[in-house]
């Protein structure tokens, strides 16, 4: 998915803090050397390209990058309404601003609509944007469509919730069947249940799948195969879960109503070594 709470970049990793008003931190991956990035309060989606972080503002219009050492904060976009969702890629930025989903061309500062439909969640594979348009205009079945052409082509003919590109497969929750885990191949063919477990969000890596499960709101591990399922966590209340090298990132709550109180934890991906980041 597009934007997160936690990106990695040589051995640094840079994360939103809640305990510091969600601006965002860096520390390295052996977990000393906490420093302060940036002071912008309830930041969003952090992506890191070469020597800059590009992130955007809770209820804000502009993207924004900052050097890694906290330096040199730049204005990249600024429009007439709010922007989320970003993601970098090379010299691009795809972001959602007021349900459109855009690219814009950071060398020549051109911005242009991808698609027609409001879009409520993206991920670029390559040179395809797959994309779910919001359920207020269309049913919410998973489209595709090329960078440069406003053809689109409908991939999952479900009702589509969270979804992830691993290869040349889509993993995603299907809505039309109680929100269980499925896998289908991104030209439509060979849909395939992977469990019955109700499945909040998930994230592919490697050969695993690690998801939410909606009857406990814990984090489990299942293989690409749909076998070996594992419970990874046994926290209260856990939700955007981030994989990165060997480790899963994600908040830990203990009720649905103050999540910017949580914080920010690791824990290896077979379920050792559980810290704390913040």
């Amino acid at each position: 998915m597009s934007g997160g709470i936690v990106a990695q970049s040589d051995d640094w990793i840079y994360y939103l803090n809640n305990e510091d008003e969600r601006k965002i931190y860096k520390i390295r991956t052996d977990g000393s050397d906490k420093q302060k990035v940036n002071n912008d309060s309830n930041s969003l989606g952090i992506s890191v390209l070469e020597e800059w972080i590009y992130y955007t503002i809770f209820n804000d219009k502009k993207i924004y990058r900052i050097k890694t050492n906290g330096s040199r904060k730049q204005i990249v976009y600024d429009d007439d309404e709010n922007i989320y969702r970003i993601n970098i890629i090379d010299d691009y930025a795809f972001f959602i601003q007021g349900w459109q989903l855009k690219m814009l061309d950071m060398k020549d500062g051109i911005t242009k609509n991808i698609t027609e439909d409001n879009v409520v969640n993206f991920t670029v594979v390559d040179d395809w944007v797959y994309y779910l348009p919001s359920s207020e205009n269309a049913k919410r079945n998973l489209y595709k469509i090329k960078i440069d052409s406003m053809n689109k082509e409908i991939v999952i003919d479900d009702e589509c919730g969270w979804f992830n590109i691993f290869d040349d497969y889509i993993y995603f929750v299907n809505r039309s069947d109680n929100n269980y885990l499925y896998k289908i191949k991104t030209d439509g063919t060979e849909k395939e249940l992977l469990t019955d477990d109700p499945i909040k969000e998930l994230n592919v890596n490697d050969d695993w799948i690690f998801y939410v499960n909606r009857n406990d709101n814990l984090i489990y591990r299942i293989r690409i195969d749909g076998t070996n399922k594992e419970k990874i966590t046994n926290d209260e209340i856990c939700y955007d879960i981030n994989v990165i090298d060997d480790w899963i990132y994600y908040f830990s709550a203990q009720d649905f109503i103050d999540y910017y109180n949580d914080s920010i934890y690791r824990i290896r991906k077979d379920g050792i070594g559980r810290e704390k980041v913040n």
